[in-house]
Order: C-alpha cells, then structure tokens, then sequence
C-alpha cells in the first residue's frame, strides 16, 4: 500500500488546502508529509497510535520531538 492509502485507512482526511497534509476525522492530529519526512502534530497518545500504525507497514526512524517554543530545520 502507497502512504496516502495507509493514512486514509487510519481514518485521516487529506486537506484541501494542502494536498500533502492529513488530519484525523475528530481534528485532534496532523501528518504533513514532505518528501520523504512525516510530521505528526497533534494530541501524544493519538500521534504515537498513528506513528506506531504507519511503522507496521513501514520502516520510520524518530528524529526526535519537538515542544511549544522550539524550531526545526531540515
């Protein structure tokens, strides 16, 4: 399965603003996508829930988290 089916199988909606961006139905987490990187934004327990699903059919490396106040760069 391609990514895009997987996030819609997790019950996540692609934006239409965005076509490289999924929310879950209840508004509660994120996923942009970006080439080869995947964000999660969104409540802990629901981020990992999806985090851990994505991993059963894909090989993903954490890079780390990311807090209120900080920044990233890739």
């Amino acid at each position: 399965q391609n990514l895009a089916q997987i996030l819609q199988d997790l019950n996540m909606t692609r934006l239409k603003s965005e076509p490289n961006a999924y929310i879950t139905k209840n508004g509660k987490a994120y996923v942009p996508l970006c080439v080869d990187d995947l964000l999660f934004f969104g409540q802990n327990d629901i981020t990992n829930e999806l985090f851990t699903a994505i991993l059963k059919q894909y090989m993903l490396r954490p890079t780390g988290e990311l807090s209120m106040g900080q920044t990233i760069s890739f």
